[in-house]
């Protein structure tokens, strides 16, 4: 994530912890027709040899699922907090509602 020589990167941190290629966050669609329905699933990857936190949790090369709020930390004193730009609150009909709720 630092140096001229990461093309792809679109953030660059200027840290000795931080690796060129210190971490990777992409997203999986489901299906683009319905993405008002099924949000895209974003996770970030450790790619560095100094290692990344997922909310204090060493990912040691992983990847994990980001919800909003996490926090990754990529080197001491720099930390990253992932928000999703999507509504993530359930989108169940009545029905799957109601038979959530039967014990």
């Amino acid at each position: 994530m630092r140096g001229p020589s990461v093309l792809s990167s679109q953030y660059q941190v200027h840290h000795p912890n931080v690796s060129n290629t210190h971490l990777r966050i992409y997203t999986v669609i489901y299906d683009e027709i319905t993405l008002s329905d099924v949000a895209p699933l974003t996770y970030a990857q450790d790619l560095s040899s100094n290692g990344t936190r997922w909310n204090g949790y060493p990912m040691k090369g992983e990847s994990f699922l980001l919800s909003s709020g996490d926090v990754l930390e990529i080197a001491p004193s720099v930390l990253l907090k992932w928000e999703s730009a999507f509504d993530q609150t359930n989108h169940f009909s009545p029905l799957q509602i109601a038979e959530m709720n039967v014990s």
